[in-house]
């Protein structure tokens, strides 16, 4: 069994799904020296404008950032409360006339044909989903970003891929971008990102470290000249960023490798989970903090794992101990070969096999431990 290689960046990608929901994150005196030595309420349903630490409604928020060319939105790419305050951003401000594009963190630039052809209707859901190859170049559950891209094209509104290619043979130019040096700030933060108990990071050695924040802001550059491309090519639209939280948070990631006349014109929304009815971030955590409840589970179903691929299968690097997989007995270290008797041979093939599922079904899965193959049920269940 011989392993696809694995980046350590891309294994930090894996990783920020685990580590970004930790209450430390929200709260490092980092970020704009004008807010970082204080903290900011944070309500449900509520927009809190971190400058002046006041509340405000989101036709207020609309009025306040329509001059900007840049309007970048937090998410957690599982998390439906966060792509439905990106979609509401985008509901506003088209309610407003202004005339906008919305960049997107996971498409990669080669499958901007896909794209192209989705706004223009040339493409059904499902024919979109398939020529964009969804659940090879993302994975995440197409529903949580479904009305988001159906707003989209309704409205002929431009969608923008701003990821590196998915296929090798594509080639980067990632290497040759400018990136602004890395920051104590920004070292900061991503160190913050494994100070977590999570078993599949644990503590990072100095050169670990400089790696991902180096590896991590070469991705921001990418991104950040994307969306330069896309204001040069659309100087009348805001371009709307859809990003993890990791590229936007402090706006150490891609706003501070935008070019700094674009830098100057760009404004973060960061939505938050509240406990109860309250909760206290670092003011300079985003620009607009935008309260959103706390889910104890995901909208759709998820199996659990993170994995990687391998000659034979996907091999599992890490369970969520009260997850499906967790439950039915997955344990760290198998090979995932088959579920409901549809071979995994790449990661797509779960990613497809687990979206056709729904809360409270069965699925068979069929994995390789220490060399013996196994059949486990396991049963989707909040």
């Amino acid at each position: 069994m011989h392993a696809k290689s694995i980046s350590i960046v891309s294994l930090y990608l894996l990783c920020l799904s685990i580590a970004n929901s930790q209450e430390e994150l929200l709260n490092l005196p980092i970020g704009d020296p004008a807010r970082a030595d204080r903290e900011t309420s944070v309500r449900v349903d509520a927009i809190t404008d971190t400058s002046r630490d006041e509340l405000i409604l989101p036709q207020t928020l609309t009025a306040q950032i329509r001059g900007n060319r840049v309007v970048l939105v937090g998410e957690e790419h599982t998390g439906h409360e966060f792509h439905a305050v990106q979609l509401r951003v985008l509901e506003l401000l088209h309610a407003a006339n202004v005339e906008l594009a919305v960049g997107l963190e996971m498409f990669p630039v080669d499958r901007q044909a896909a794209l192209d052809a989705w706004i223009g209707g040339d493409l059904d859901e499902q024919a979109f989903i398939d020529t964009a190859d969804w659940y090879r170049v993302w994975g995440y559950h197409w529903g949580y970003y479904r009305e988001i891209f159906l707003f989209a094209r309704e409205h002929a509104i431009p969608m923008i891929a701003l990821r590196e290619p998915v296929d090798e043979h594509a080639g980067s130019a990632a290497e040759e971008l400018p990136v602004a040096p890395a920051s104590e700030d920004h070292m900061a933060l991503v160190q913050a990102f494994f100070e977590t108990d999570s078993p599949v990071h644990g503590g990072l050695s100095p050169e670990q470290l400089d790696a991902l924040v180096a590896a991590q802001s070469a991705r921001d550059a990418a991104m950040a000249s994307q969306i330069a491309a896309a204001l040069r090519e659309y100087p009348n639209r805001t371009v709307v960023v859809l990003a993890g939280t990791g590229h936007v948070l402090y706006e150490l990631g891609i706003v501070r490798q935008l070019p700094e006349t674009d830098r100057r014109s760009a404004v973060s929304i960061l939505p938050v989970e509240v406990e109860d009815a309250e909760t206290f971030v670092r003011a300079s955590v985003g620009d607009y903090v935008w309260g959103i409840p706390e889910l104890p589970y995901p909208r759709f179903p998820e199996l659990g794992v993170i994995t990687m691929q391998v000659d034979d299968g996907l091999q599992v690097i890490y369970v969520e101990s009260d997850s499906p997989a967790g439950e039915a007995g997955v344990e760290t270290g198998d090979v995932l070969t088959a579920l409901n008797g549809n071979a995994l041979t790449e990661k797509r093939d779960l990613g497809q096999a687990v979206a056709a599922a729904a809360w409270g079904d069965a699925a068979a899965i069929t994995l390789k431990r220490d060399g013996a193959a196994q059949q486990l049920t396991v049963l989707f269940r909040r």
